[in-house]
């Protein structure tokens, strides 16, 4: 399953409740042009000590992260809460500082993964989360 690159957890900071504790989550390798393996290099690479069964107390501490038990539902649950980007019309923009006035294409929003994830919520614990990535695409097929 795929890790969060930058993970976070809650600091435990009594003059700062809000603060959190991030680092780098990272895997590197260098192949020669014939395919041979040169270097590698991790970075905070988490390693299974054990398993229990995630509670509703876990998901709580987490703001932001997609919550579900299938990447159906997480879709649906960003969906409602308007997670995902929206359609846009052609609009162009006048302004007076401007020399000429900008237009701004219309785009669909494509949903282009679901993926299942795992983020921390204490320095030793993950729990898996949703991770969806959008897309606009422009009447040309064009993606940003």
């Amino acid at each position: 399953m795929r890790v969060s690159p930058v993970p976070s957890y809650p600091a435990g900071f009594a003059d700062e409740p809000d603060a959190t504790i991030g680092f780098g989550v990272s895997a590197e390798v260098t192949v020669s042009d014939s395919g041979i393996l040169v270097e590698a290099r991790t970075s905070c690479i988490p390693a299974i000590v054990s398993r229990r069964p995630v509670n509703d107390a876990d998901y709580a501490q987490l703001t932001g992260w997609l919550v579900a038990p299938d990447g159906l539902s997480a879709l649906r649950i960003a969906a409602q809460e308007g997670r995902i980007s929206r359609n846009q019309k052609e609009f162009i923009l006048h302004a007076d500082y401007l020399d000429e006035p900008i237009t701004h294409y219309a785009t669909t929003s494509v949903v282009t993964a679901i993926q299942p994830e795992l983020y921390t919520i204490s320095e030793t614990e993950w729990v898996p989360v949703w991770r969806i990535t959008c897309s606009n695409e422009y009447p040309d097929g064009w993606r940003d």
